[in-house]
Formats: C-alpha cells, structure tokens, sequence
C-alpha cells in the first residue's frame, strides 16, 4: 500500500497532460514560428524553453538569428546564443547601435557564420569605417546581403563570388580602392543577381570617366542614388524590369535599361550634359508604363531633361512628377518653349498623373496645363501642394479648373497641401537615403508598399466607367474638389455666383469676381504676370459682360419709355375726363339755381359741395373721378328736392 501513491503518480500526470489543451504554437511550420520570434526581444525567444518540455531548447534550433529588435544586448549574449545552437545559422541581422563592443567580437561572429551556411545577413553600423572581415567573401551560400555605413574588405585574386546571391544593397558602404572595379568583380561574379540598390556607396578611386560596366543576366532592379558622379555604364541586363537613377551624371546607365517597364529618374541633381545624354538615347523606352521623375521647374537643364525622357517613353500610363523647385526661375516655360517640346508620340496612353510638392511656380502651372491640354485619353490627374506652395489652395483650385482638356473624361483630384511634418518627398520607399538609413531591413517584417500608393489611391477608371475615380477613405476625405465626368464642369464656384437669382445680378456678381481673382493674381506674389491665355479669356469675358449689361440696358430703358407713353396717355386722359366733369358740374350748378329761383327755395353754397373735383389729382383715373362726380351731383339733387318739399 505504501507503494501505491507512487505508482499513481506517472498515471495522474499522464492523464493530467492528456488534459491539458493543445499547444496551437508548437503545431504552427516551422517557417511560421520562426517568423513570429523574430518579432520579439531575443530574451523572450530565450525564456520560451520554460513554457513546457516541447518548448525546451526550441530556439536553438530555429533558423534566423534577428537582434534587430533586441536592445541593451552585449556581445556576451550574442556569443552565448551562437555557441548554443544545434542548427545552422541561415539568417542572422545586427543593428549595432553603440560602437565600442563590436569592432573584435563581430570579425569572430563572420568566421562562424560562414562555415555554418549563412544565407541573409543584414549588418549596419552607426559609423562607415568599421572594416569587415575577409571571412564575408566566403560565405557562399549568401541568397541576400545587405550593409550600411562600412567598409568591404578587398576582393581577392581569383575571387569566385556569390553564386547563390539575388539581392545586394549597399547603403553608405565604403568599396575599397578601385571601387568601380571592384563592384564590378562582385556583381558579375554573381550570376543569380535579381536586385542591386547602391545608395550612397563610396567607390574609392572611381572617376567619371573610368570604365567599368554592370552587368547581370538576371538582374530585374537596379537603384543608383548617390552625390557624387560614378563612372562605369551599364550593358546585358536583358531581363531588367525597374530602374531607378538619382545622382549628378547618371543618365548613362539608362544605355543598359531599353526593356524597363517603371523607371524612376531624379533630375534635380543633373549636370547640363545631362541633357545631351537623354537627347540622344539609341532607343526609345517602348515598355516603360511607369514613369517617376523628380524636377527642379527653375532649372533649364531639369526641365528639358524631363522631357527627354517623355519623349523617350511614349507608351506610359501612370506619370508621377515630384516637385522640388527651389530658386529663381532660369526660363519662362511658356507655351511657345512647350510647344517646341512637343512631340506626336508624348502621352498618347497617359491615364493617371500624380504631380506632388508643387510650389505654384508660373512654369509649374504651365506644364499641368501642357498635360491637360495635350493628354487626349487622360483619366485622373492628382495635385498636392507643397507645405511651402505660394499660393493658397482657393487659388490653385481655381486656376487648374480653368485650364482646357484634351480628354473629355479627365478628372482633376485637388489633394490640398501636405503637412510641415511630412515635407521630406521620396519618390519611393527605396529611393531615400535617410530612409534607408533608419530602417533595418525586416522584409519578413513589412509589407513593401509604394509611398506612392500608400498617399494616393487612384486607380484609373475603366473604359465602362469613365466619370468615376476609384479612391481610398482617407483620400476622400482630403480632396477639396471632385469634377463631373464630363470634364468640363466647373470644380469651384463663387458663393456669390451661386446665391445670385436674376441674370443681371449675376453678371455684376461674376464682373467683380474676375476683377478681384484678378487683382489677386498679380497681387500675390506668385508670379510676375498673368498667364497670357488666363489674361485672354478674361479680357473676353469681360467684353462679353460688357455686351451682356449694354443689350439689357437698352431693353430697360425701352421698358421706361413705354412705361412713361402709357402714363402719358392715362393722364390726358384723366384731364379729358375732369374738362367734362366741370362743364357737368357747371350745367347742373345751372339748373338747380333756376329751380330755387323759380320755386323760391335757397340753397347752400353751392361750390363747397364740388370744391375737391375743381383740380383733380395727377393718381386720380377718368372712372374714379366721374363716380365721385355722379355720386356728389345726385346726393345734391336729393338734398334740393328735399327742402323744396318741406317749404312747400
């Protein structure tokens, strides 16, 4: 019996774990719980092994290393985590934030790394000149490998590259000496490449006018943004399909880029000889459909470089243009410079144009009247001004409401001005340094969304819908005017205009409008005149006002006068009336003055009875005066008769 407790034991907690629920985490992939610890501190992912005997050790063996999300961490920890796992490393990510504990432990951490098949490595560093270990070049197996702010160790002699490689971002990254070359050595010993971003790489000892080329079979995106000028071009990148450029000379590496199909292109930085480059490309962009391009509207070279581009791609959709004009205005890009710009091939598909950070500048406004007046098959075009836009929202709404459109289902979405807070214009998610400087890369992390589609949503509408927009709440709720689908409505009205009910009201309500719109234009500040066509159309207006005031003018005044002939004829014959009235009055003062005579009666004065129908009253009517007459003569003819009967 003694005995018994103990062999109860093992059967309770038998039956007790047969109780227990199920343990819905430790079912999940392992792909999937690996992705969810990633998520969280590392000492977490370490205190899992005490949730039960399942979870034991369960960390050592997942497949991902990410302290991107782990704080406060000394090397110690990192040295502890990786002597105690039991599966190789394929994923390890350091965002080293303090620069005193990594310089020796991190050279040991690459050598291990490389000899347990290391696949995606993301380091950065808070400064560019911690060097690497030459052990990175061994890691052979990399699939992704991204660095910020240090420095490559030199390619050896010989060197065999990444055969598993598909993507390399270098951010900030320091590529030792002869550093065109050596990216070169390191993009074409890797045959699977799929996306390369180079955001502000240092290539030491590169010049403009080096030779070095890049090249890659499978490349499919290729970023180049710095401030310095690179040399090299790029050649065989048959299967490229996106293309960004942002630098001072980088429009030659558009020579490799015939078969994009979205290309983002930065022209505030060019050089003057920019222009020739994009002038004179051997091809024509025939699969762009996506078309970015940031522009300096002050700067000639910007500007004409942005319409070589367009030129160039004459098949795109969507066109989004980000202002960042800045300065005095070098040119007048009226509508003669414009017009010279113009070729048949421009906008032929253009559908949706996003124009953003707009300051209102005169070439500005002129070129979204270029595209609204050029565009035949134009659906949507979205404006946002800049925080610092010259001009008020009320003005620009007017302005651009005004402007004539080729495309008869073309909308314009006025999306207002952008906060102060969020001045800081990036073309994309992957176009900004900054950007890319602050972030780590968590692709399993984030979902990648376009900044573009993240502001605004405007899908282009169907050829079965041609007067509706498709937008998001958000952007509904910041448009401040929606035009009919005929294109030609008006957006905004003058309360005046719209409060007026008679027409000549009106036309003196919509006369002071354009007087003060007018006065407001010139007054503003925004630019040095009125746009010619704008000045124009309102000289027009105003004759046609003019012309309006003078036809009813002279219908008044036919009106007065015919007004004033019929009191005319209401008066003479007023007169006639009161002439026979007293030649009445007189015949019967007459009579009754025999009778009293011959019947010895006396009367009353007489003349006090008729004294009001002496004169009669410029109001009174031929009717009322002769009732008034009638009435007065019988009532004194009763009154006679009267007392010539009580005399008698």
């Amino acid at each position: 019996m003694a005995g018994s407790p103990l062999t109860r034991k093992p059967r309770l907690a038998a039956e007790a774990a047969a109780a227990a629920p199920p343990d819905l985490l430790s079912s999940l992939p392992l792909e999937v719980l690996d992705n969810i610890l990633s998520r969280v501190h590392i000492r977490a992912v370490v205190r899992t092994s005490a949730l039960s005997r399942a979870w034991r050790g369960r960390w050592e063996s997942l497949p991902s290393v990410d302290l991107t999300r782990s704080p406060g961490i000394v090397p110690a920890n990192i040295d502890a985590l990786l002597l105690r796992r039991s599966a190789p490393v394929r994923t390890f990510r350091l965002n080293a934030h303090e620069g005193s504990w990594y310089v020796d432990a991190l050279h040991d951490w690459l050598l291990y790394l490389s000899r347990n098949g290391l696949r995606d490595l993301n380091l950065s560093f808070p400064r560019d000149n911690f060097r690497l270990h030459s052990s990175l070049l061994s890691c052979r197996e990399l699939t992704s490998l991204k660095l910020k702010c240090c420095r490559l160790p030199p390619t050896p002699p010989g060197f065999a590259g990444f055969p598993c490689l598909k993507k390399l971002e270098l951010c900030q990254v320091v590529v030792p000496e002869h550093g065109g070359r050596q990216l070169e050595a390191l993009i074409g010993a890797s045959p699977l490449l799929e996306k390369v971003k180079l955001l502000g790489a240092e290539l030491l000892g590169d010049d403009p006018d080096d030779e070095w080329v890049i090249r890659g079979p499978n490349l499919r995106e290729l970023t180049v943004v710095g401030d310095v000028p690179y040399g090299g071009r790029t050649e065989d990148l048959p299967r490229l399909q996106e293309g960004c450029l942002f630098g001072t000379n980088y429009a030659k590496f558009l020579m490799g880029m015939a078969g994009v199909t979205k290309l983002e292109f930065f022209c505030v930085s060019n050089w003057p000889t920019e222009v020739d480059v994009l002038d004179k490309l051997p091809f024509l962009l025939k699969n762009v459909t996506s078309l970015i391009v940031a522009v300096n509207f002050t700067k000639m070279a910007d500007i004409l470089s942005m319409f070589c581009l367009l030129r160039s791609a004459p098949y795109i959709e969507d066109l989004d243009i980000w202002g960042f004009s800045e300065g005095k205005q070098e040119i007048d890009a009226g509508d003669d410079f414009l017009n010279a710009q113009w070729a048949d091939c421009m906008f032929s598909k253009l559908r949706v144009v996003r124009m953003k950070k707009i300051v209102c500048l005169c070439n500005e406004m002129q070129f979204v009247e270029f595209i609204l007046s050029k565009a035949k098959v134009l659906k949507v075009l979205s404006i946002m001004l800049s925080s610092s836009a010259l001009c008020s929202n009320e003005e620009a709404l007017t302005w651009i409401t005004e402007y004539p459109r080729a495309s008869p289902d073309a909308q314009v979405i006025f999306l207002g001005r952008e906060s102060a807070n969020n001045s800081s214009a990036n073309a994309s998610s992957d176009n900004a340094v900054v950007d890319e400087s602050q972030t780590t890369d968590s692709e399993h992390d984030s979902i990648n969304t376009d900044t573009d589609d993240s502001e605004v949503d405007e899908a282009p509408t169907t050829d079965s819908e041609p007067g509706s927009v498709n937008r998001s709440a958000a952007d509904a709720e910041a448009e401040e005017l929606h035009t009919s689908g005929s294109g030609r409505d008006s957006i905004g009205m003058s309360p005046d205009n719209a409060e007026d009910s008679t027409q000549r009201a009106s036309v003196n309500a919509s006369t002071e409008n354009a007087v003060l719109e007018e006065t407001q234009m010139t007054g503003s500040g925004l630019v040095q005149y009125v746009h010619p066509q704008r000045r124009r159309r309102l000289d027009l207006e105003s004759v046609a006002q003019l012309e309006q005031l003078e036809v009813e003018m002279i219908e008044l005044q036919k009106q007065v006068q015919l007004d004033l002939e019929e009191r005319r004829l209401e008066l003479e014959s007023a007169q006639k009336n009161n002439s026979l009235i007293q030649q009445e009055r007189e015949i019967m003062i007459s009579c009754l003055q025999d009778l009293s005579t011959k019947l010895n009666i006396s009367l009353p004065p007489l003349p006090a009875l008729f004294s009001h129908l002496a004169t009669p009253r410029l109001g009174d009517t031929a009717a009322s005066a002769q009732g008034a007459s009638s009435e007065n003569a019988v009532n004194g003819a009763s009154s006679g008769h009267s007392n010539s009967s009580q005399h008698a």
